[in-house]
């Protein structure tokens, strides 16, 4: 008998991909404990965050189950190189994050050293959204590339996650570590915001927006150039 031909394969030759599945499950039960318990939101608020593992999920359904480790040779500039340097540095940048979960401040910690901002509240910030979508988004990269089916779909849902991800980290992580620490910058996504005549969440759904159709608009250009350039 084939042994990929098993419903479980998948487990078995993907484990790493499976526990980490189960790391994002657990992420987001320990993010909402501490938003209830330390936060000024309500876990409840954040409860939808649940999709994003879900999907994970769903994903398993349409994979080769033989494919796995993944060795296929990519370009140097591709997802598989950059986007695992993008997950480790903005992990460490979000620190502040983690320990505000946890109801710790690290303005009140020897890493204010490193970290000079301030925080207003503990609890889940959307930088921690944002650095979650962002480290998501790259375990979605790991099992969409093994996909029979529906790939560049999921490449969409990756790629929304990435923009999602990165538009909310920069955004807290400007106004709360560089424009409020010791660098004191001015923060462009407030003046960004304050252009706006809407409500704060009304004028951050804009702003994501029109930062997903700057990426796409670069994506599309840059897809062209590769087509014009051929094989």
């Amino acid at each position: 008998m084939d042994p990929n031909s098993s419903k479980f394969a998948v487990v078995r030759n993907a484990r790493a991909e499976v526990i980490g599945i189960i790391i994002s499950f657990g992420l987001l039960v320990w993010a909402i404990a501490g938003e209830y318990a330390f936060g000024v939101y309500g876990g409840t608020y954040f409860l939808p965050l649940f999709w994003v593992p879900v999907m994970h999920l769903l994903r398993l359904r349409y994979l080769d189950r033989g494919s796995f480790p993944y060795k296929e040779k990519t370009p140097l500039l591709s997802y598989d190189h950059l986007y695992p340097i993008v997950v480790v540095v903005v992990s460490i940048a979000a620190i502040p994050y983690l320990l505000a979960i946890s109801d710790l401040f690290a303005q009140t910690t020897p890493l204010h050293i490193i970290y000079t901002g301030m925080l207003e509240h503990t609890g889940i910030h959307h930088g921690w959204v944002g650095w979650y979508f962002i480290t998501e988004g790259y375990l979605y990269h790991r099992l969409n590339r093994h996909a029979t089916k529906y790939r560049r779909l999921g490449e969409v849902w990756r790629n929304g996650l990435l923009i999602a991800g990165v538009y909310m980290f920069l955004d807290d992580f400007w106004a709360e570590q560089i424009t409020a620490g010791a660098l004191a910058w001015p923060d462009p996504f407030k003046n960004i915001e304050h252009l706006l005549p809407y409500s704060w969440d009304i004028n951050f759904a804009i702003d994501i927006g029109v930062f997903a159709l700057a990426v796409f608009i670069i994506l599309v250009l840059n897809f062209y150039y590769r087509t014009k350039q051929g094989p």
